[in-house]
């Protein structure tokens, strides 16, 4: 189906059920392995990746990305889907298959959807995006602040020891640190 060019339009005719039951099985992740680039743009025009993306599991994302497709189907996604992804408990795993230029090369709304999805809430309530926290390391030779002393901001203990948060924190450290 993939070859024939018909797998992105299989996928765009499925609901919801339909992913989660593919993810149950097991087939989701193959599905998502054989498209293209190209599949996944369609597939978010139609409003379906997000829905698919949501779906999967930290070992799928692992899979995609060993086959170099994460990277092209997280830039093709909305905010929201990652803020979804988040909700679920899986975008601490996606955000760790990663490299930290693909997310570096994603856009705005991308990035700051994953701060979102990871609950990074401090950053969010000092008006941080990911921009300016980037910025804000280049400036200053001080290390970023992730969490707030006081006991009103504190994150959850679940995002205290986030490995996607740690990978941020390394990526803004190593800046601050050639700045």
């Amino acid at each position: 189906m993939a070859k024939d060019g018909k797998l992105d339009q299989m996928a765009v005719q499925m609901s919801e059920e339909d992913y989660k039951r593919m993810a149950k099985d097991g087939k989701l992740d193959d599905m998502a392995v054989q498209m293209s680039e190209e599949d996944y743009e369609r597939m978010a025009k139609d409003g379906k990746l997000d829905e698919m993306a949501v779906q999967m599991s930290e070992e799928d994302y692992e899979k995609l990305d060993e086959e170099a497709k994460l990277a092209p189907m997280v830039s093709n996604m909305e905010r929201e889907g990652l803020v979804e992804i988040g909700k679920a408990g899986n975008l601490d795993g996606l955000t760790d298959a990663l490299e930290s230029t693909e997310i570096e090369d994603m856009n705005i709304d991308l990035r700051d959807g994953m701060l979102e999805g990871l609950d990074a809430d401090y950053l969010r309530s000092e008006g941080e995006t990911f921009d300016k926290i980037l910025e804000s390391t280049e400036i200053s030779a001080s290390t970023v602040k992730f969490d707030d002393a006081s006991e009103e901001s504190n994150p959850s203990e679940r995002f205290n020891n986030s490995e996607a948060l740690d990978m941020l924190k390394t990526i803004l450290s190593s800046v601050a640190a050639d700045a």
